[in-house]
């Protein structure tokens, strides 16, 4: 059985809004594949574990070494890595 094509998994561009409205993208990648300055967040980082199996519309609560913070997943895409 396919995944709902709007679910985070490895591998997914990932648009989230912020509480400020500011977006975000970030690719969920492989530990290997990680270049946080790039946006490739790590499936295993607190972002990654947050995002992964949500879907468009969910609201999230990330708890980051820095702090918690709440993004809304605006867009999935499962498309090829483009950068």
């Amino acid at each position: 059985m396919d995944a709902h094509p709007e679910t985070v998994r490895l591998g997914a561009t990932i648009v989230v809004r912020d509480s400020d409205g500011e977006s975000d993208t970030y690719v969920v990648v492989s530990p290997d594949d990680a270049d946080p300055r790039a946006g490739k967040v790590s499936s295993h980082s607190p972002i990654g574990r947050a995002l992964l199996g949500r879907r468009v519309g969910e609201s999230v609560v990330i708890l980051a070494p820095g702090g918690s913070f709440t993004v809304r997943i605006e867009s999935v895409d499962m498309g090829r890595d483009r950068t």
